[in-house]
């Protein structure tokens, strides 16, 4: 037998028995959340690619990679190459229990884990027109967004009336089960950028300099249209048990689904080999086909936020490598506003946040691997932090959270000048690599990465990870 989450009481002869009698709506399935506390809001904040999660999502102004058509596709035609990546992630899940009595205060118990891993991000981007014009397009997939619960219930209400008039009876009623609830936003981003160099820089604004000012640097612009799916889905199970009878719960499970597009904007300045700077934009999205307008409050989400950023970042060359540090403002509007009848009718109703982070890379100038003693110096092992907080955007959040994490990656270093990969020998005297005086040209064929990622939630004590590949070509 199916039955609705809903309570009566009826008179049959001499015997009080239970029934489900009226259908409970999807809004009042998943009424007892609001207010609640379930983790890191993860429905906008989500990074890409293991580098800029690692270095704490500090990245527009360093996103030299493939996952610029995120980030900020201002900074696209600072590539040199051909590039593919991919990354699968582990992300948070929140697990909770409702515990719900007569004359007895709720009981609420959240609890988040790490979820299965899954396809995080990929992207193709590839050079356009002549080479000199530093023309790059993008096309990426990425899961921009990502809510799973799993609130356990156990209800327990006695004295209910039947309808009848006859109350009073001590009859108790008792529904335990579960409630899965899943929200995803994924993006299909296609992106164009180009890079104008120092010489062209400097021809454009000699347009709005006086005659001897110099503004030096090379300057990136960028544009991008995405495409937004939101897949939103809710299923009960469990059973109602009541003195003689014991029927099982399971409601008609919801599912829905939206669209919409929307445009993203980045420009990237670097005014010297030590500073650069990005700032980009992507627009908030209208999805349609989600109710959020029907006069019975609905908890589908139909609006995506505004994402401003803004960060900077300084390079440090050193003589054993390079440091870099960078940091970056993000700033997100406020969505999912609409009232009906006064009740909010989304259940990600969030509000205007801005979130900072911080991270910082050493990139070694090279490390030895026992394969390839040949050429001592073609691969590196970066090492990156980073941190950031994430404000509550929404009142189903922890209030706020602040999120570290770290990473590595394996790297195989190329030469975008082509001037060649010094040649080393190991010196057994020594016990070290001495040049060779001859140079091997690396710079074409496959270039590759591994780049791995934890991150640690501190509202829950909870890890998630980050597994990148990267190959240049």
């Amino acid at each position: 037998m199916k039955y609705s989450r809903s309570w009566c009481v009826s008179w049959t002869g001499l015997a009080l028995v239970t029934a489900a009698c009226s259908s409970v709506t999807h809004a009042q399935g998943i009424s007892a959340l609001y207010g609640r506390r379930l983790g890191s809001d993860q429905l906008q904040t989500l990074g890409v690619g293991s580098r800029s999660v690692a270095m704490g999502n500090a990245f527009s102004a360093i996103a030299n990679d493939a996952s610029a058509t995120f980030w900020n596709p201002g900074r696209l035609g600072f590539l040199s190459n051909r590039e593919f990546m991919i990354d699968y992630r582990s992300v948070f899940e929140a697990d909770a229990t409702l515990t719900t009595k007569t004359n007895t205060p709720d009981v609420f118990k959240p609890g988040n884990r790490a979820g299965k891993p899954q396809l995080g991000f990929a992207s193709l981007v590839f050079p356009v027109g002549a080479e000199k014009e530093h023309q790059f397009v993008g096309v990426s997939y990425t899961l921009g967004g990502y809510l799973k619960l799993r609130e356990g219930f156990n209800r327990s209400k006695t004295d209910v009336p039947d309808g009848s008039g006859i109350a009073g009876n001590n009859i108790t009623v008792t529904q335990t089960g579960t409630t899965d609830l899943l929200v995803r936003n994924s993006y299909l981003t296609v992106a164009y950028g180009k890079l104008f160099d120092k010489k062209q820089f400097e021809g454009i604004m000699k347009r709005f300099l006086p005659k001897k000012a110099k503004l030096p640097g090379q300057l990136g612009v960028g544009i991008g249209i995405f495409f937004v799916d939101q897949e939103f889905s809710e299923s009960t199970v469990g059973t109602q048990v009541s003195p003689g009878q014991t029927v099982s719960i399971n409601d008609t499970p919801i599912s829905a689904r939206g669209h919409g597009v929307g445009v993203s904007a980045g420009l990237a300045y670097d005014p010297s080999d030590k500073w650069s700077f990005g700032l980009s934009y992507r627009s908030a999205t209208t999805l349609s086909g989600l109710d959020a307008t029907s006069t019975t409050p609905t908890t589908f989400n139909t609006e995506t936020p505004e994402r401003f950023t803004f960060g900077t970042a300084y390079i440090l060359p050193k003589l054993h490598g390079q440091y870099i540090v960078s940091g970056e403002l993000q700033v997100f509007s406020a969505a999912n506003r609409k009232l009906v009848n006064g009740i909010s009718s989304q259940l990600d109703r969030r509000r205007a946040v801005t979130n900072f982070h911080l991270g910082f890379e050493y990139t070694p100038k090279s490390v030895p691997v026992f394969w390839d003693t040949k050429h001592a110096n073609r691969y590196s092992v970066p090492v990156r932090f980073g941190f950031h907080t994430n404000e509550n955007a929404a009142t189903i959040y922890t209030n706020a959270d602040s999120v570290f994490s770290f990473g590595l990656a394996f790297q195989q270093l190329y030469d975008p000048d082509d001037s060649g990969i010094e040649e080393r020998k190991f010196d057994p005297v020594t016990k070290t690599y001495k040049p060779t005086g001859r140079v091997s040209k690396v710079t074409k064929g496959v270039r590759y990465s591994f780049e791995p990622t934890v991150e640690l939630q501190t509202s829950s004590g909870s890890l998630t990870y980050t597994l990148t590949g990267r190959a240049t070509f």
